[in-house]
Order: C-alpha cells, then structure tokens, then sequence
C-alpha cells in the first residue's frame, strides 16, 4: 500500500507499508526515472505491531521517510533519515 511519493534528479522514491505474517512494516522503495524499474528496496519493522510510513521527502544527504510506530495505547510518531 503506497501512501507517499518523491522525485530527484537519481530516482523516484515510493513509502507505504507491505503486510508480513503479524503485522504491517515500512516499505521504501527507488525506482528508475526512465523505466520505473526497482533500484533498490528496504523495509523497517520498528514494532511488532503495525506500522505505516505516509510521507517521503529526498535531498542530496539522504532519504525523509515519517510515519508511526503501531504500539496498541501508545502510538508514536516516527521519522527516519535513510541514505541513497
């Protein structure tokens, strides 16, 4: 599931979250500019609930990917810097 999207000059960069046995985890993708072809992918499963990345922003330093932590009663905001 897909919920944010970004563009540099190197490649696209998708955000959502993919379903693994017990819950929901992040999924970042890069694909081509060109093609659409997959570059490179990475996941997080900060919880061992659901959690869902929403937004993505990229600059020359690194990857901005933000969402939440799925903790029952405690749910909690989460960035993450990546790098390309």
């Amino acid at each position: 599931m897909a919920h944010g999207v970004a563009v540099d000059s190197t490649g696209l960069y998708i955000v959502g979250s993919d379903r693994v046995p017990g819950n929901w985890r992040w999924r970042i993708e890069k694909r081509s500019l060109i093609t659409g072809a997959l570059i490179w992918v990475k996941t997080s499963n900060p919880s061992s609930f659901s959690d869902w990345a929403w937004g993505v922003a990229v600059d020359r330093t690194g990857v901005y990917v933000v969402g939440y932590d799925g903790v029952p009663g405690n749910w909690r905001w989460r960035i993450e810097k990546r790098y390309p």
